[in-house]
C-alpha cells in the first residue's frame, strides 16, 4: 500500500538527486519531480531521503507571483542594493546573497517574513549555510528574526547559526529621525551555544517583551541559548514581523536553505528542558524515545505504539530524563549518574525503586537519587556505533540504526540489532540515510574541493 505524498529530496547511491513529491512504496520511495517522470528508488539505492514538508501554519496554499505562499514576503535590510535572490520550491526556502553590492564592514540581510500578533514562536530547520570565501565563515549566518518597532525605534531579535554550525543570538535597537535617517543603533550579542552539524534546528519565542532562542541537532531535544533569568527584552508592538533571514558581513557571499518552517503558540517556556519522554541510547548508537519506561537491575522495559520491548543492561549505554548538550554526550563514557546541577557521580547502576535511582560507588558506597528532582542522565557505558546499513531519524521516536528496512501498510519496519523489529508510522519519518556510504560521499566531495 502506498503512503500519502510528501515533499522530499532524494539522493541515490548511483548519483541521482531528485526533489519533488514523494511517497513510500513497498520496496522503496517513489519520487515525482516537478519536471520529469516518476522514479521508484529501491531502499538499496537510497543514499539519503530528506523529508522537507514545510508546515506553514497561518498560511494558505496560494502562491504569490514571487513563488512564496501567502502571507510570506521578502525584503532586504540595510541601505545598499544587495542583489539577494530568494525562492520557495517543494517546501524549501532558499536565500542567496552575492558578494557584489556588499561593502567591507557592512552587513547585508535578506528577510522572508509574515506578521505575528501577540505571543508565539517560529521554528525552522536550517539545512545549509555556506559561503564561497572559506576564510570568513563566521561572517555569514542564517536563522530566525523577530522585527518590530514603536514610534521611531526599530527592534530586532536574531537567532542564527553561522556556516561553521555555531549558534548565537543578537538583539539590536535602531532609532530614526524624521525623514527616515538613522540616528543610532545599539547591538547586544548574547552568549553562543554549542556547535552543531547541518541540518540543525532553531526556535525563537516571544512572550510579551521577552524573547528567547533555542537550538537543537535533531528538532527533538532543545537547548536554550540563555537561562530564563537572562532573556532578551525588547519593547516591540503587538504585531511584529517574524521569519527566516540570511545575513552577510565583510562582503561575503552566502547561500542558505530552510525547511519545515512553522509558526504557532509557545510550546516551551525559557528555562530547563525536561524531556516529555525518556530517551534510551543503546550501546550500538540507536536512540529510542519511550512513552513508558521501567528501569531495574535486569535492564530497561519500555513501550511505544502499543508494543513492549525489554533491553538487557548489557545493551544499554545511557538513559536521558533531561536534555544534555552534545558536548556532554561525548564525555559520558564511564558508568555513573549525571545530576541536574551538572555534577557527575561515578558508580554502577543497581536499580530503581519508588522513584529513586540507586548506584554503587567505590568512594561513597550505595547512593540514591530522585529521578524526578535530581537525575538528568543514567550512564551504563559508552556507545560504540555498530556497522549498520540504515539510519532512520523520526519526529518522536528518536534515531534508529537498522540492518534492514521495509514498508508494511502505513509503517516503516526497521530491524534493529539490539532490539529486533521496530515499527514507525510513515508520517513520523524525517530522514533515511545509509551512514557509511554518506560518509564516503562526503569525504570524496571534500577531496575534490581541496
Amino acid at each position: 500500500m502506498a503512503s500519502a505524498a510528501f515533499a522530499a529530496t532524494v539522493e541515490t547511491v548511483d548519483g541521482q538527486r531528485l526533489a519533488g513529491a514523494a511517497r513510500f512504496e513497498k520496496g522503496g520511495v517513489l519520487v515525482s519531480p516537478a519536471s520529469g517522470k516518476p522514479a521508484l528508488i529501491p531502499f538499496s539505492n537510497l543514499l539519503r531521503l530528506d523529508v522537507a514538508a514545510t508546515a506553514l501554519s497561518t498560511t494558505t496554499a496560494t502562491a504569490k507571483p514571487n513563488g512564496f505562499p501567502e502571507p510570506w514576503q521578502p525584503r532586504d535590510f540595510e541601505t545598499m542594493a544587495i542583489k539577494a535572490k530568494s525562492a520557495f520550491t517543494n517546501g524549501v526556502f532558499t536565500i542567496e546573497i552575492p558578494a557584489e553590492g556588499l561593502q567591507s564592514r557592512t552587513r547585508g540581510a535578506h528577510f522572508i517574513h509574515q506578521p505575528m500578533t501577540g505571543d508565539g514562536e517560529i521554528v525552522v530547520r536550517v539545512d545549509l549555510v555556506e559561503s564561497e570565501n572559506r576564510k570568513n565563515e563566521t561572517k555569514v549566518s542564517a536563522g530566525l528574526l523577530m522585527y518590530g518597532g514603536i514610534g521611531v525605534r526599530d527592534y530586532k531579535v536574531l537567532l542564527r547559526v553561522d556556516s561553521m554550525g555555531q549558534p548565537g543570538m543578537r538583539s539590536s535597537t535602531t532609532s530614526s529621525m524624521a525623514g527616515g535617517s538613522t540616528l543610532g543603533a545599539v547591538s547586544r550579542t548574547t552568549r553562543t551555544g554549542e556547535r552543531m552539524n547541518f541540518p540543525c534546528w532553531l526556535k525563537l519565542t516571544r512572550e510579551g517583551d521577552y524573547f528567547n532562542g533555542y537550538y537543537s541537532q535533531d528538532g527533538q531535544q532543545w537547548q536554550a541559548i540563555r537561562r530564563a533569568t537572562e532573556r532578551v527584552r525588547a519593547r516591540m508592538g503587538e504585531t511584529i514581523e517574524v521569519g527566516i533571514v540570511a545575513e552577510s558581513y565583510y562582503a561575503q557571499s552566502i547561500k542558505a536553505s530552510f525547511s519545515q518552517t512553522r509558526l504557532g503558540a509557545v510550546t516551551q517556556s525559557p528555562g530547563e528542558i525536561v524531556l516529555a519522554r525518556p530517551r534510551v541510547f543503546l550501546r550500538d548508537g540507536t536512540s529510542v524515545s519511550a512513552t513508558s519506561l521501567r528501569l531495574d537491575d535486569a535492564g530497561a522495559a519500555f513501550e511505544e505504539g502499543g508494543r513492549r520491548w525489554v533491553v538487557p543492561v548489557a545493551n544499554l549505554a545511557q538513559v536521558h530524563f533531561r536534555h544534555v548538550p552534545q558536548l556532554h554526550l561525548a564525555q559520558l563514557a564511564r558508568a555513573g549518574v549525571l545530576l541536574r546541577k551538572s555534577d557527575f557521580m561515578d558508580g554502577e547502576f543497581k536499580g530503581v525503586e519508588r522513584g529513586k535511582l540507586t548506584v554503587s560507588s567505590v568512594l561513597f558506597g550505595l547512593r540514591s537519587y530522585s529521578l524526578a528532582d535530581e537525575v538528568a542522565v543514567v550512564v551504563f557505558r559508552g556507545a560504540i556505533p555498530a556497522p549498520v546499513l540504515f539510519e532512520v531519524r523520526t519526529r518522536g521516536q528518536g534515531t534508529l540504526t537498522a540492518t534492514a528496512i521495509a514498508v508494511e501498510a502505513d509503517e516503516l519496519v526497521a530491524t534493529l540489532p539490539l532490539v529486533g523489529v521496530w515499527r514507525v508510522p510513515l508520517a513520523e519519518v524525517l530522514e533515511i540515510n545509509q551512514p557509511q556510504r554518506l560518509a564516503r560521499a562526503a569525504e570524496a566531495r571534500g577531496a575534490v574541493a581541496r
